[in-house]
């Protein structure tokens, strides 16, 4: 078997392909070698083999060589060795890798032949330049690597048949020196040129060769040799060979630079980082030391580095004297000072102030590589001064430089906390020690709180039990020295962080702290703290508080805790509710472990807060009536039971919430908390939802208001208001209690939603006073009133604003005053001014006056019309809020019969909303299409008249508005009320309404009806459009519609009514539609004036119509059947025949293709032609021929036609 394919793949770009090539090559060539050395056994004991003397000479072993390699063998080494000077990365890869396998199991070759192959294919002569003389440094440096990594240097047992060893120290000292030299030689290639160093170091200190030695003594002469010059390879050098040769005389090697021959000692740190970085240090600083510098740069650190971490991780703190990781990275890479050295020098770190970009990447790398190697409790002590400012600065935007880096690292810190979650804890607190707990906030990120949200239930209380600390202050300091405001901004912080954790999303939920920060804040936010009280049950107050809360902390507190509920009322568990509901604080996140509302847990810790008078007492003054009405409220909270019904569970938490409110100062709904009070009670006093709806007339009757009816107008109210708590509460309670909402709790909910003009109102009389001075102002006796007039006209156009009469009413005042002044007393003599039209009416002064005036209530009008848009906005809002009302009910009570009512309101919404309120018929729309047009439920017991003038109304609106948007929305409507109506056997109603609307589309010319509500109830509900078949049918013929658009329109409606129907209905109704459509075609044929259709009308009525036929016979149906149910007398068929011969059906090919299959469907044809022509295509002919006619099926756009050719007479 020929080996040369498997050299081709040693250059194939995919690794795992290189690996399987280099398997088989060597698994070959090494078979090859067995058989050879079977067959030339004797001639190989006859070789003359080197003797000791002469073992490094290359003739010497050649002879050997010759005779004991196979042909194979001494081809692969040649072919190997060559393709290392390949320019490609991935051949040189893949015979180097080839060649190491090669020299480890070939046993009879040895370092010195592969050494002169090796620099025979790397020859380097005087005109080799550029890409050539890089390829050729390359595989002189691949080779000799793959002599050392085979093994070859220190190949103790002698070749088969010798006596002579292989491996010699000369042979080492040419490796060796020609790595240093290799080195020298180009800057880029030192790094990897000392890497090979470093392994043939170590493999010299694994062999046993008895020149051990003599040879580390060389190689310590040749790199030692001057002890001011100091490089990263060096140290790393000098680091590997400590470790592994440990018997040295390291001080006197390493003396003067290293005291003690210690490399990694405190006071030497400075060194190594110099070192490190490949920076010369100053003459003033440690004379006579000098350092090599590099000019390239690289993005992967030096792999010294990689050298004196591991030395570090090495040594488990068994040397005293040696320093920690955290002083090598404080020194080497923050290069921060440490305070014990004595040693004063001058460097550039890897984070200073002016470090280029490119070190401090460098720093981010080297970060990287401790996070994943050194303990997770550590990583604070590496959080040094320079990295820290260094990495927010490039954290905190997407514009910095090393941005990506600086984000890798934190998802490298928050990986590593995750496998160690309870060393988090520390971690957190080393990031926000620094920035005064602002860490994610000025690096515009999430780290801490992504740190977080990988601990565990204890990690996160420690988190809090900190923060309680920083608040409350340190008791053991002086507490005079510690100024208020420094203390006050630390406690804002502590509040703020407490917040941000139990809202975050990120953070996983507990009872145990999250029962620790709602104590802290209503502890703080409502009482002040006298002393602690190690016996109460609420541990908060088991803490000493030293110095009292401020008025902004407890407002803060306040603040807090109302925030924090809401995050609990709107957080929902997975899998409870429908999608977009606000769900009732019962899943397990919003609730506690014993599936009690943090609310009703809130509450019981305000009440045993408020029964401990001795330790706190309550910052707001308690009026007895507040008071009276806690007592009550609680009353009834008691005397709702826990049975879960969701009412009960909504009418407890409005209570509660009033009660939590009831403790601020700024409390002032002492009026609505007393009307919940007395509903609340009322609504439970009903002992059934059964007896609440026998007694609803009975309610209705009485005078009092409904208890429902109050509130739901309490929730309305508080949609109003500024405090999401408030509003959130709104939509909790709602969604719990919506299910008992009356017909007038509903006309309470609607009327929020009817359209109001925000301008303010203008009594009749003021605006007739208005308009008479307006009329007198415009009064022009100059020659051209005439062009004013016009050009005031045409200003009025242009403007599309109601001009405001409050303005118009000030500026006639200011106009008549001004007239008064000219006239003295305000009288005005006619023939004085009739004769002066020629003359000035005011003054300089007087004009000034008034033009100031005027600026003046323009200015002012100008602001009032912002308060205006503002106040529009706000209603907006508002009505938006409501909205969402009346979606939660429709979700959580898909069967009730308020919804037709709902469904009305809302298409008045969507169909007469204004520009501002986008946002709102957007919203709209979403929930009649995808909320009340997709419910399956039917609604019991409908009321089918209040629902049939329900759709009647609805298709008013339809045939008024104009905006297509809309369309889809009414489709939606109609569908949801035509299914219950028809459920409800109301098929009359509904043929009704629909009747008069297919009047009104087809018969009135100006009719913007919308078809597409028509083709719903046709398509979807054909059992009631079988009602209005007959007069849809009327349409169809010529001059039954008001347009020939119309009658195309009504000709796809037939289509869309057999859609859904059975071949006995389309039966009895195809006799009168074919004639319909042979009426149409007739009149179309003749018809010259230009009511007639146009091409692509044609077209659709031919299409819809071939669609139709097809439907009203089965598949294996005879043609027979078809032709004897549509064209009976061939009237159809002549009338088809008649348009194909116009001008339209010429001139069209589309049109002719679907003419002409109608044709063939309808017309009639000869049966014993058609079996002739099967005949014939069993005997193997045409079968495209058939009585005289080809027929061909060919495909029309969405129509299979048939085309006719004549036959070609052979």
């Amino acid at each position: 078997m020929s080996t040369l394919p498997l050299y081709w793949k040693l250059s194939s770009p995919a690794g795992e392909e290189r690996l399987s090539a280099s398997i088989d090559l060597i698994s070959s060539i090494e078979r090859f070698q067995i058989d050879h050395t079977a067959i030339s056994s004797n001639s190989v004991s006859d070789a003359v083999a080197p003797t000791n003397s002469a073992a490094n000479s290359t003739e010497g072993w050649a002879t050997y060589i010759n005779a004991a390699t196979s042909e194979d063998v001494k081809y692969a080494l040649r072919r190997l060795t060559r393709g290392l000077a390949s320019p490609n990365e991935s051949s040189r890869l893949g015979f180097a890798v080839a060649l190491t396998e090669l020299l480890e199991r070939i046993p009879t070759v040895t370092a010195v032949q592969v050494i002169f192959l090796v620099k025979e294919a790397s020859e380097i002569t005087s005109s080799v330049r550029g890409q050539l003389l890089r390829d050729m440094l390359f595989a002189r440096l691949f080779g000799l690597n793959c002599i050392v990594e085979a093994g070859l240097l220190f190949k103790t047992d002698p070749p088969p048949n010798t006596s002579t060893p292989p491996a010699t120290i000369q042979t080492f000292q040419t490796v060796f020196t020609d790595f240093i030299s290799l080195g020298q030689q180009k800057t880029w290639l030192r790094e990897p040129a000392w890497w090979s160093v470093m392994t043939l170091l170590k493999e010299l200190a694994k062999s046993e060769v008895l020149w051990k030695n003599e040879a580390v003594d060389g190689v310590v002469s040749l790199i030692f040799s001057d002890p001011r010059e100091w490089s990263a390879e060096k140290l790393a050098v000098a680091i590997q060979m400590q470790h592994d040769f440990p018997t040295l005389d390291w001080h006197k090697v390493l003396s003067p630079t290293f005291e003690d021959g210690q490399i990694l000692a405190l006071s030497s740190l400075p060194i190594v980082a110099t070192a490190l970085h490949d920076m010369p240090l100053d003459g003033n600083d440690e004379e006579g030391l000098k350092t090599t510098v590099r000019a390239d740069w690289k993005p992967q650190p030096h792999f010294a580095w990689d050298i004196v971490i591991t030395e570090y991780l090495r040594q488990d703190g068994t040397k005293a004297e040696n320093s920690t990781i955290h002083d090598f990275f404080r020194v080497a890479v923050d290069g921060e000072n440490a305070p014990e050295m004595n040693l004063v020098y001058c460097m550039e770190s890897l984070f200073g102030p002016n470090t280029t970009p490119e070190r401090r990447f460098w720093g981010f790398e080297i970060f990287r590589k401790l996070v994943v190697l050194i303990p997770v409790t550590d990583l604070p002590r590496i959080l040094t001064k320079n990295f820290m400012r260094t990495w927010m600065g490039h954290l905190s935007s997407k514009d910095k430089t090393l941005h990506k880096a600086a984000r890798q690292v934190a998802e490298d810190i928050k990986e590593t906390v995750e496998k160690d979650q309870e060393a988090g804890f520390s971690l957190v607190m080393a990031l926000l020690g620094g920035t005064d707990g602002q860490f994610d906030r000025i690096t515009n990120s999430k780290t801490v709180e992504s740190i977080l949200g990988t601990m565990d239930a204890a990690g996160i209380k420690a988190y809090v039990d900190h923060l309680v600390l920083q608040a409350y202050g340190d008791h053991t300091s002086d507490n005079s020295s510690v100024k208020d405001g420094a203390l006050n901004s630390k406690r804002l912080w502590a509040i703020e962080q407490l917040s941000a954790t139990l809202r975050s999303t990120v953070i996983p939920q507990s009872d145990t702290w999250i029962s620790i920060v709602l104590q802290f804040f209503l502890l703080h936010g409502f009482f002040t703290v006298k002393k602690k009280n190690s016996r109460s049950t609420i541990e908060i107050l088991h803490r000493p508080l030293h110095v009292p809360f401020s008025e902004a902390a407890h407002a803060a507190c306040r603040q807090q805790i109302y925030a924090c509920l809401t995050h609990l009322y709107t957080t929902s568990a997975p899998g409870k509710g429908r999608p977009g509901e606000t769900l009732t604080p019962i899943a397990s996140s919003t609730t506690t472990s014993d599936a009690v509302p943090w609310i009703s847990k809130t509450i019981d810790l305000l009440t045993v807060l408020e029964q401990d008078r001795k330790h706190i007492s309550l910052l707001c003054e308690e009026s007895a009536d507040i008071v009276s009405l806690r007592k009550r409220s609680r009353v009834v909270i008691k005397s709702i039971p826990d049975d879960g019904d969701r009412v009960r569970k909504g009418l407890k938490v409005l209570l509660q919430s009033f009660l939590l409110q009831s403790c601020d100062e700024s409390f002032n709904a002492v009026d609505s908390f007393e009307e919940i009070i007395e509903a609340v009670a009322n609504l439970e006093s009903t002992k059934s939802s059964v007896q609440q709806t026998k007694n609803r007339a009975e309610v209705e009757d009485n005078d009092e208001p409904n208890p429902i009816d109050v509130i739901i107008d309490s929730l309305i109210g508080d949609l109003e208001k500024g405090s999401s708590y408030e509003r959130e509460t709104a939509n909790v309670v709602f969604d719990l209690i919506c299910g008992a909402l009356q017909s007038s709790t509903m006309d309470l909910l609607l009327t929020q939603l009817t359209p109001r003009n925000p301008l303010p109102e203008v009594e009749e009389d003021e605006t007739s006073d208005i308009e008479l001075n307006d009329r007198e102002v415009k009064k022009d006796d100059s020659p051209d009133s005439s062009s004013s007039e016009s050009s005031s006209e045409d200003e009025s156009d242009d403007s599309d604003e109601e001009v405001d009469p409050e303005l118009r009413k000030r500026i006639a005042l200011a106009l008549q005053v001004a007239d008064a002044h000219e006239n003295g007393n305000g009288a005005v003599n006619q023939d004085e001014s009739a004769g002066s039209d020629d003359e000035p009416t005011m003054d300089d002064d007087q004009m000034i006056a008034l033009d100031d005036k005027l600026a003046e209530i323009f200015r002012s009008a100008r602001g009032t019309k912002n308060e205006l848009k503002g106040a529009q906005r706000q209603a907006t809002i508002f009505k938006t809020r409501v909205v969402d009302f009346v979606e939660t009910y429709t979700k959580r009570n898909p069967t009730s019969d308020q919804i037709p009512r709902i469904l009305k309101c809302l298409l008045d919404i969507a169909t007469r909303s204004s520009s501002d309120e986008e946002q709102l018929k957007q919203k709209v729309f979403k929930i009649i299409r995808s909320g009340i047009g997709q419910i399956k439920e039917f609604i019991p017991n409908l009321d089918k008249s209040a629902v049939s003038i329900a759709l009647k109304d609805i298709h008013a609106m339809a045939s008024q508005t104009q905006n297509p948007d809309v369309t889809p929305v009414l489709v939606a409507s109609c569908h949801y009320l035509v299914r219950n109506l028809l459920h409800s056997n109301a098929d009359q109603l509904v043929s009704d309404v629909y009747l008069s609307s297919l009047d009104e589309a087809f018969t009135k010319k100006r009719s913007t009806f919308p078809v597409k509500v028509l083709e719903d109830l046709f398509r979807n509900h054909p059992r009631c459009g079988w009602l209005l078949r007959g007069r849809l049918i009327d349409f169809c013929r010529p001059g039954g519609a008001i347009s020939t658009r119309r009658q195309v329109q009504a000709v796809g409606l037939i289509k869309e009514l057999l859609q859904g129907s059975t071949f006995e209905q389309i039966n009895d109704l195809v006799p009168t539609f074919a004639l319909a459509v042979t009426q149409l075609y007739e009149g179309q044929a003749g018809s010259t004036s230009s009511s007639s259709m146009t091409t692509p009308e044609l077209r659709e009525v031919s299409q819809s119509l071939l669609t139709i036929v097809k439907k009203s016979a089965p598949m294996d149906a005879p043609v027979t059947t078809t032709q004897a149910l549509w064209n009976p007398e061939g009237t159809l068929g002549y009338a088809i025949a008649k348009v194909q011969d116009m001008s339209q059906a010429k001139n069209s090919a589309p049109l002719k293709r679907t003419l002409t299959a109608l044709q063939l469907l309808i017309s009639a044809t000869d049966v014993a032609s058609d079996k002739k022509s099967s005949r014939k295509r069993k005997k193997g002919e045409d079968s495209s021929v058939a009585n005289g006619v080809d027929t061909a099926v060919v495909e029309a756009p969405g129509v299979k036609e048939t085309k006719k050719r004549k036959k070609v007479e052979s």
